[in-house]
């Protein structure tokens, strides 16, 4: 449960507002960069050829094996062996 804000003073409700503004758009920024990222292993996960520019599939590939190190794994699905 979250406290309503109440502005003390106008300058106060700015900086509340200029703060919610900044959220809103780092928000939005992380949306569409996760958007993205979903459509491209969408391209990379189907049967046939979805890529036109060579340039994207060479970065989804990079996205896929961030992902799979982030989880433990190699890129051709093996556990990464601990030491």
């Amino acid at each position: 449960m979250s406290i309503k804000y109440k502005p003390r003073t106008l300058s106060g409700a700015a900086k509340r507002v200029a703060q919610l503004q900044t959220q809103r758009d780092e928000r939005e920024s992380l949306l569409k960069q996760w958007s993205s990222d979903r459509i491209a292993l969408a391209k990379l996960a189907a049967t046939g050829p979805a890529f036109v520019n060579p340039l994207e599939a060479i970065a989804a590939v990079k996205l896929r094996d961030q992902i799979l190190m982030k989880a433990g794994m190699n890129p051709d699905g093996t556990f990464l062996q601990s030491r």
